[in-house]
């Protein structure tokens, strides 16, 4: 069998000539048809491919792309987070072993998340992605279990927070005047402080929710909660108003000293 020139796409290839791809060699044999014919190929034919952009999209060029952004350490943190520490019995549960898998999940989560109060918590099966920079915590702020938090924007939380379980967080939504894709928009979300929020409660990007607030189990904020207010519903709408107990307001991370 003759063997030409690699396949160089956008170009025509004469028998003798080959095709190299990525996963096979192809070769027109100029002395026997073999199978060709299944394809529509014959002796004396030309065969004319377009040329093929292929990205690679293996587990090593992901995890490559990884430890480029994060650095080695964050990376190491990551694999170590979800490989082990999210899939640790819940912090309230089993005595001593849950004690130790919330510490397991603070140390790491200290190397993630952008800043930390001394004392915070992040429950079983919290779901990050790989943004873990753009998320900061509070004294005594708690992330509950199974909370799943994704988007482009910061989410920052103020000290003294209680969370519920499988509370969404979405920092980024998509556009929607076209009708077909037009990209999205971004906004960071800011929990103040002392802030409770009931479990299944979805906060979607660019909402603040001021100090003291009480956000009803369910809810879905679309909108900036005030200070001491307690709200609750689809969208969620205030009910009535708490005490006057504010205090430092939380607008950046750096107002968390």
């Amino acid at each position: 069998m003759a063997k030409g020139r690699p396949y160089q796409g956008g170009t025509s290839l004469r028998n003798g000539q080959s095709c190299r791809g990525l996963s096979s060699t192809l070769y027109i044999d100029a002395k026997r048809e073999r199978s060709w014919s299944r394809v529509g190929l014959r002796r004396g034919h030309y065969l004319v491919f377009p040329p093929v952009n292929v990205e690679p999209n293996t587990l090593f060029s992901r995890m490559l792309g990884k430890l480029r952004k994060h650095g080695l350490r964050r990376t190491l943190a990551y694999f170590l987070y979800y490989g082990v520490a999210y899939h640790l019995p819940y912090e309230t549960r089993w005595a001593g072993i849950g004690k130790l898998s919330g510490l397991v999940r603070r140390i790491l989560c200290r190397v993630l998340f952008r800043k930390t109060g001394g004392e915070f918590s992040v429950g079983k099966h919290v779901d990050f992605d790989f943004l873990g920079h753009l998320i900061t915590l509070g004294e005594r702020a708690n992330i509950g279990n199974h909370a799943w938090i994704r988007g482009g924007g910061q989410v920052i939380c103020g000290s003294d927070i209680m969370m519920g379980e499988f509370v969404l967080i979405y920092t980024q939504d998509h556009k929607i005047h076209g009708q077909e894709y037009d990209g999205y928009t971004v906004g960071d979300v800011v929990i103040g402080n002392n802030v409770w929020i009931g479990g299944r409660v979805t906060i979607l990007k660019g909402v603040t929710i001021g100090n003291n607030a009480v956000v009803g189990a369910g809810s879905v904020v679309t909108r900036d909660v005030p200070a001491n207010a307690i709200v609750a519903g689809n969208p969620a709408r205030i009910l009535r108003m708490r005490s006057d107990t504010d205090g430092p307001v939380v607008t950046s991370p750096e107002s968390l000293v």
